[in-house]
């Protein structure tokens, strides 16, 4: 009986410590979610408080903000935002206000973690950009943007000086190259250097060039123009290179492209406006290129319109081209008629454009007539046919009518004499 009852004692003391539930050890912190921040930035603070329950609070020093009303926390954690007011390190410290643990103990403490203020980093002070660049009497190619720094710049025939105009991004930023600048004919190369508040610099570099006084002049549609023989190697076109020609019976400079079928001429007019101009020996077209399908064209004069065609622009991405025919019939609505020249292969053909698709291809008016005549031919040959038809349908007619007319007389003659001779 005796050992019954220390088994049994046994056997429920091992029970006991098989139903005992694992305490686990409360704890309580406070950390933000970045160890160093910026001026005016905000940041996370996040609030353990695991096997406590009751209110706390969260205090900053005075180069942090954050919420300091009391909240409850129940066995959990939470988060709260503060934001940088000022440089410098800060302290951010957690304190029970009434806070006990899960098991109804009272506790009183506190926890803290620190946070390095900085202030902003100021890129401003490494701007070393220009705002503005200007040449007068000269227009920059390309047009001014900050961050491109090379340009050419055509000034007028004869200029002795000019002044170059810079104005920095940043206030702070210096600026030295620019100013009065003196000229000579030929190319005349300038420097401006930037230089940002922190000492970077950069440079941009123009290319002015004054042209000597032309020697050729050329009359385009009652205007004078003058033929420019230094040409800026940053101004020629792609795919273009200089050469020589012969205009109005003077040797000139000119360019040419791979194939040397199209001839430009570097011109200027009597309001000194400088462009290219194609050249064929006779006539002069401004270069002013489009891209139509992946190629490079140039739009040229129709002389003589076509009938049931009207002038028109052509709105392709933003950009009007001029030079261009409508058609009458609203079924050809959505094509366009120009007369292009290829630049790269110098041909030059009517093209017809289609706006729904952006496509181009090759258009001959003889086609056109081509097709008419064709229509015409075949009209007039199924009518010669059916006459000719006729005339051979009328002529075997007639030809049997007249063989049936002469058996007939030849049958009565027979039959009479053949009645006169039993008569007899």
């Amino acid at each position: 009986m005796k050992r019954l009852s220390k088994l049994f004692i046994s056997i429920s003391i091992f029970l006991s410590f098989l139903t005992i539930t694992p305490v686990q050890a409360a704890s309580m912190s406070v950390k933000a979610s970045s160890s160093t921040v910026y001026v005016g930035s905000s940041f996370k603070v996040t609030v353990n408080a695991s096997g406590y329950i009751g209110k706390f609070q969260v205090v900053g020093s005075n180069n942090v903000s954050i919420s300091s009303s009391p909240f409850w926390l129940e066995d959990g954690s939470t988060a709260l935002t503060a934001t940088a007011t000022a440089e410098g390190p800060a302290t951010i410290t957690l304190n029970t206000v009434d806070v006990a643990t899960t098991s109804g103990q009272a506790v009183s403490m506190s926890k803290s973690c620190s946070v390095t203020i900085k202030n902003k980093e100021d890129t401003t002070k490494g701007d070393n950009s220009l705002k503005s660049l200007t040449v007068e009497n000269g227009t920059l190619s390309p047009k001014f943007k900050k961050s491109t720094t090379s340009y050419t710049v055509s000034m007028p025939i004869g200029s002795t000086s000019t002044t170059i105009k810079a104005t920095p991004t940043q206030s702070k930023a210096t600026v030295t190259g620019d100013g009065k600048k003196t000229l000579k004919e030929g190319t005349n190369d300038f420097n401006i250097v930037v230089t940002a508040e922190n000492g970077s610099k950069k440079t941009y570099k123009l290319s002015i060039s004054v042209p000597k006084s032309p020697s050729v002049y050329v009359d385009i549609d009652g205007k004078k123009y003058g033929v420019i023989e230094e040409i800026n190697e940053d101004s020629i076109p792609a795919n273009f290179s200089l050469s020589t020609t012969t205009v109005e019976g003077s040797e000139v400079t000119c360019l040419t492209n791979s194939s040397n079928t199209v001839t430009l001429l570097y011109l200027i007019d009597e309001d000194n406006n400088y462009n290219f101009y194609i050249y064929d020996g006779t006539n002069y077209t401004l270069y002013n290129p489009i891209t139509l399908d992946n190629r490079s064209f140039v739009v040229m004069k129709i002389d003589t319109p076509f009938d049931n065609t009207v002038e028109s622009e052509l709105m392709i991405d933003d950009t009007v081209i001029e030079g261009g025919y409508t058609f009458v019939n609203e079924s050809m609505s959505n094509y366009y008629l120009f007369h292009l020249l290829n630049v790269e292969t110098g041909l030059d053909n009517l093209y017809l454009y289609e706006t729904t698709e952006g496509t181009i291809q090759i258009y001959t008016a003889v086609e056109t007539t081509v097709s008419s005549t064709s229509t015409l031919t075949i009209i007039f040959g199924v009518v010669s046919g059916v006459l000719l038809m006729a005339l051979i349908g009328f002529f075997f007619y007639f030809r049997h009518f007249k063989m049936k007319t002469y058996l007939a007389i030849k049958d009565y003659y027979k039959n009479l004499y053949q009645k006169n001779a039993k008569d007899d």
